[in-house]
C-alpha cells in the first residue's frame, strides 16, 4: 500500500494594500501551476517598497 502523498502547501506574501484582481489572478494562477491544496496568503507588516504608510490590517483583511 502506497503512503498518501503529503499536502502541497503554498505561500503567497506581499502587501496587498490594497488587494487587487491582480493578486487573485496569482494566488489561482500558483494554485493551478504547482497543484497546490491549500495556499496560505500572508500579508505583510512592513513594505519596504511602499512610499507610505501601510493601512491597518483590519482594513485590508477587509477589502
Amino acid at each position: 500500500m502506497a503512503a498518501p502523498r503529503p499536502a502541497r502547501i503554498g505561500l503567497f506574501g506581499g502587501a496587498f494594500d490594497p488587494p487587487h484582481l491582480a493578486h487573485v489572478a496569482l494566488a489561482r494562477a500558483a494554485i493551478a501551476q504547482f497543484a497546490l491544496d491549500v495556499l496560505h496568503v500572508l500579508p505583510t507588516g512592513d513594505a519596504w517598497h511602499k512610499s507610505r504608510p501601510l493601512n491597518p490590517a483590519a482594513d485590508r483583511l477587509a477589502m
